[in-house]
């Protein structure tokens, strides 16, 4: 009783926040910044957690973690949902490219560095495997951008040039490659071992993501067609998407992947996908509140690690975007120059990296998880709070630019 009670009040409060506090993001102030990141959401989850209040304590959280794969599961479909094939083949293949390069060298520098350093440094006694993973984790965050601060704070004489439509093309595409480190970290490092008589190889378990996205997108498509009213096809999506990462979490692979495959075919293969489209953003911002309080729950503030960990990370990403995209420009040839601090912009992170954190919290509990999973939520409050400054350096009409 104590779980669903505390379920209806949270989700109450995420309906309320989200139609009385982002009416119009405009960042303009530090409390309007303040407001857009979600610190306060994490700030109340930490009050009532079990370090705070205890209002929400351990037992509490672990009863409503169904939600937290709920939420997990409906921001991969929203991505998914976003990746339709005949709108992204309108973009010049040029611009995959510089995407794609700058984030691999992005993911690659810095999961090298982490690695380095867990080895070197290591908050806690941890395992070697642990310090993998978590490295990898890590490195798929580093590599996010976020297409939001592109959108909220472009401004000047570049904001209808071709340099902001690029600084809001590559964030999404970012995401990709960052969930396709997460599939490879969940399927090397599965945590389940044999599950229902299955005991696959790394390549089998990857093997086994893309099938499951697919025959769940497929299964979605069916029960769609037969669904006519909109409160039916209300409890449709709820229910798929809750599906979905329950049967991900059974097989400890990711849901954030399995569901971006399926958001993907939906997307592709609905003729009016539209009308799902505009059901997932609608309620995208009550469910990323939920999110939020719960993460916020189960952050261990008191671990001075994760803090120190955070300011490490926020270096080294910027060093890799850094990188990541002057590699980029030296193997792409864009028809427009670009100013030398174009890259600026692909440092912000967003709703994607948070949800990174909360997957791998949920599926290893090692050494090092609750350290990542605090340098994360830290290092995200972080750039939310600089991204404008970094937008603003981005698409500035600076000298020495390149080509």
């Amino acid at each position: 009783m104590t779980s669903l009670v505390t379920l209806i009040l949270i989700g109450a409060l995420g309906f309320a926040a989200s139609r009385f506090l982002f009416l119009h993001p405009k960042p303009g102030t530090w409390y309007e910044r303040f407001i857009l990141s979600g610190t306060e959401f994490l700030i109340l989850g930490a009050v009532i957690g079990p370090r705070g209040l205890e209002i929400l304590d351990q037992k509490t959280l672990s009863h409503l973690e169904p939600f937290l794969v709920l939420a997990l599961s409906w921001v991969g479909l929203l991505f998914g949902l976003q990746l339709r094939w005949r709108h992204l083949i309108r973009f010049p293949w040029v611009y995959f490219q510089l995407a794609g390069v700058q984030a691999l060298v992005t993911l690659g520098v810095t999961f090298g560095a982490l690695a380095a350093l867990f080895f070197v440094w290591s908050p806690v006694a941890a395992e070697s495997v642990d310090l993998w993973r978590g490295a990898l984790c890590l490195a798929a965050v580093a590599t996010l951008s976020s297409p939001t601060a592109a959108a909220l704070h472009e401004g000047g004489p570049a904001r209808a040039g071709h340099m902001a439509g690029l600084l809001r093309f590559v964030p999404a595409i970012d995401p990709v490659i960052a969930l396709l480190g997460i599939g490879f970290l969940f399927s090397f490092w599965h945590g389940g071992g044999a599950v229902l008589g299955l005991d696959l190889s790394s390549f089998e378990w990857i093997l086994a993501s893309v099938a499951g996205g697919l025959i769940l997108g497929s299964l979605f498509l069916l029960l769609l067609w037969s669904t006519e009213g909109s409160d039916e096809l209300v409890l449709v999506v709820l229910g798929m998407a809750l599906f979905s990462g329950g049967l991900a979490s059974v097989f400890h692979l990711s849901p954030l992947v399995i569901c971006l495959i399926e958001g993907f075919v939906l997307s592709n293969w609905r003729p009016h996908h539209e009308r799902i489209l505009y059901m997932f953003m609608r309620l995208e911002k009550p469910i990323y509140i939920i999110l939020l309080v719960l993460a916020g729950a189960s952050w261990r503030f008191d671990e001075p690690w994760g803090y120190l960990l955070a300011v490490i990370f926020v270096l080294l990403k910027i060093g890799g975007k850094f990188l990541g995209v002057r590699t980029a420009l030296a193997v792409t040839r864009l028809p427009f120059p670009v100013t030398g601090t174009w890259w600026m912009g692909l440092v912000p992170q967003g709703a994607m990296a948070m949800a990174i954190a909360v997957s791998y919290q949920v599926a290893y509990r090692d050494n090092l998880g609750q350290v990542i999973f605090s340098s994360v939520l830290v290092s995200t409050v972080i750039f939310a709070f600089i991204s404008r400054s970094l937008v603003r350096s981005a698409l500035s009409d600076g000298k020495g630019g390149s080509q």
